[in-house]
């Protein structure tokens, strides 16, 4: 019974770590700014993607990413791999479109592109209270599996 409240202990610590993070994402000026700059300005992107690819790694997410209003990942932390997410269209995910509509969402799905199963956490991004986009974190939890199993 202590192994099991221990188990739900770790678990409930990881998720707010990425909880915690998508809400400081949302309002980071760069996350907030990328959605107002002149798309011609490519180092800005590489900048934020940068950056998001380094919150990733620190967190050990499985992946981070903003998306404009339309559906279109317009920054990612996967940015340099051939399977990017930058310029992919996830419209039709729930996670986008109810973190969009009510501020924040949760969801456990299967990767579209990773076809890998994880948490997707998606915060609205706002301006003066108006929509911008939304920044989802991908957290799959293969840490968390190998700590319980030692």
């Amino acid at each position: 019974q202590r192994s099991a409240v221990l188990l739900t202990s770790s678990f409930r610590r990881e998720l707010e770590k990425f909880r915690l993070a998508s809400v400081v994402l949302a309002l980071d000026s760069d996350v907030t700014g990328i959605f107002d700059a002149d798309p011609a300005a490519p180092a800005m992107l590489e900048y934020l993607n940068d950056k998001l690819e380094l919150i990733a790694n620190q967190t050990e997410a499985a992946a981070v990413y903003l998306i404009r209003t339309d559906g279109v990942t317009i920054a990612s932390s996967n940015s340099r791999e051939p399977t990017s997410f930058v310029g992919s269209n996830y419209s039709f995910r729930a996670y986008f479109r109810e973190a969009l509509k009510h501020g924040k969402f949760e969801q456990f799905a299967l990767g579209s592109v990773s076809r890998r199963p994880g948490l997707y956490i998606g915060r609205r991004v706002e301006k003066d209270g108006a929509p911008l986009g939304v920044v989802v974190i991908k957290v799959e939890f293969d840490g968390l599996e190998r700590e319980w199993s030692e």
